[in-house]
């Protein structure tokens, strides 16, 4: 599940963001509610939730570490790093971090639209104005990245 962001360095300071050490999920529990899930991948699983306070939705991304191994845990804090760093509109925006003795909850921007790929199955095709408008999405995003010297 560990996104395969390969990077010689990071140009920028990283962001201040709460990284905060709980017990357990049940402490988690009493910060936000799980809702449906969105993906999942070799080593967790990725949720949306509610924070019980604001009512304001995210996405979590729930690695176990355990099943992720020490070379699993060091691409999550390389991907947790990368995204301190960043702050453009097309790359997922991190807002906090959880962590247990288990796991590690990466709290995300929720984006509602849905995958790419589930909207070309579900549209069968895009029209040329919107194929425009996310291979640009996607051009921006990368030259982004590559001025500060992170391969994606």
């Amino acid at each position: 599940m560990a996104s395969q962001w390969n990077t010689a360095r990071v140009s920028s300071v990283e962001r201040k963001l709460p990284h905060t050490r709980l017990e357990d999920e049940a402490d988690l529990q009493q910060i936000c509610s799980f809702g449906r899930k969105l993906g999942q991948g070799s080593f967790g699983v990725v949720c949306e939730a509610t924070h019980n306070e604001t009512r304001k939705k995210w996405a979590i991304k729930k690695v176990n570490k355990e099943k992720a191994g020490s070379s699993g845990v060091k691409l999550l804090e390389r991907e947790v790093s990368i995204l301190k760093c960043v702050n453009h509109a097309h790359i997922i925006h991190l807002e906090e971090v959880f962590e247990t003795q288990k796991r590690m909850y990466l709290v995300t921007e929720l984006c509602e639209g849905g995958e790419l790929k589930e909207l070309l199955q579900k549209n069968t095709r895009f029209t040329e104005e919107e194929t425009r408008h996310i291979i640009n999405s996607l051009a921006e995003a990368i030259v982004y990245l590559h001025k500060k010297d992170i391969v994606h």
